[in-house]
């Protein structure tokens, strides 16, 4: 999980680098949909709950369906099947070449940003 904030800086930096060629990933945090609900629910005092949606096929129909309604969700629910099988692991990043360039911490950027709001259907 990564904030707009984050990934601005960090762009900003490996633009400035006059060395850097080919391509960079960067990971704010490796995180799971427990912590960031747990992160959610501390800073915001919900008591939201990461809910099992069934088996990677059930994740993809679900999204399947949410998409051809046009809700915004289904962007999640896609999500939740790629961590599914762990495909969204990053395992070369290039954080380590800009140390200058700190993830802010989850809860930080839900006490600065207070417009990020999740509803149940959104979860």
């Amino acid at each position: 999980m990564t904030s707009y904030d984050d990934s601005a800086k960090f762009v900003a930096a490996a633009v400035a680098r006059k060395d850097l060629e080919g391509h960079v990933v960067y990971v704010g945090h490796d995180v799971t949909v427990q912590e960031i609900a747990d992160a959610y629910n501390k800073v915001r005092g919900t008591n939201f709950q990461a809910k099992h949606m069934g088996t990677l096929d059930d994740l993809k129909k679900i999204a399947a369906a949410s998409e051809a309604k046009g809700e915004f969700h289904a962007v999640f629910i896609w999500l939740q099947s790629y961590c599914y099988d762990e495909r969204m692991r990053f395992p070369k990043t290039s954080n380590k070449d800009f140390p200058e360039v700190q993830a802010s911490p989850i809860e930080n950027v839900l006490k600065e940003k207070p417009e990020l709001q999740v509803t149940e259907k959104s979860w």
